[in-house]
């Protein structure tokens, strides 16, 4: 069977497209890594996120949607608001609308890619997945997994 790997192709950076549990279909996979391609830690890496991806689904959609909650509530606060707002506002509801459960995650994130960066420095075991988001169309939502846990959350810089 061959690996998901071998078919990245290069054009500054590694990537390919491969089935995502935790985004639900077939979405890029991006490796930094040099022109020699990925090391065979990120290969193992990736490997192990794609065996766990299944159990950990539901807690890493349990944070994200936390850290939106609290973002909800800051957004909110700036614009003079209380959290319990009841969306009648057009931007509320489009851009920074209730989320009672991860299935209503849909509605304020699309996933972009599963980025495997490379395996020095902070970045030791981790595997960011970045999203699009309602809220921050130019900063995004990153997402670091590192083991079976999510280690950070915040713009998508933070997975590079």
């Amino acid at each position: 069977m061959t690996h998901i790997f071998d078919s990245l192709t290069y054009d500054t950076v590694w990537s390919t497209k491969a089935h995502s549990e935790i985004f639900g279909g077939i979405f890029d996979v991006i490796v930094q890594a040099g022109q020699n391609g990925p090391s065979p830690e990120q290969r193992v890496l990736y490997d192990d996120f794609v065996r766990r991806e299944k159990k950990i689904k539901h807690g890493i959609l349990e944070k994200i949607m936390e850290y939106y909650n609290e973002l909800r509530v800051e957004y909110l606060d700036d614009m003079g608001l209380d959290e319990h707002h009841d969306d009648d506002r057009e931007d509320i509801s489009v851009y920074i609308p209730k989320v009672k459960s991860t299935d209503d995650l849909h509605k304020i994130i699309k996933p972009v890619c599963v980025f495997v960066p490379d395996q020095t420095g902070k970045n030791k075991d981790r595997i960011g997945l970045l999203f699009d988001c309602s809220w921050d169309d130019r900063n995004g939502l990153g997402v670091m997994i590192k083991g079976k846990v999510l280690d950070d959350i915040g713009p998508k810089s933070i997975c590079y």
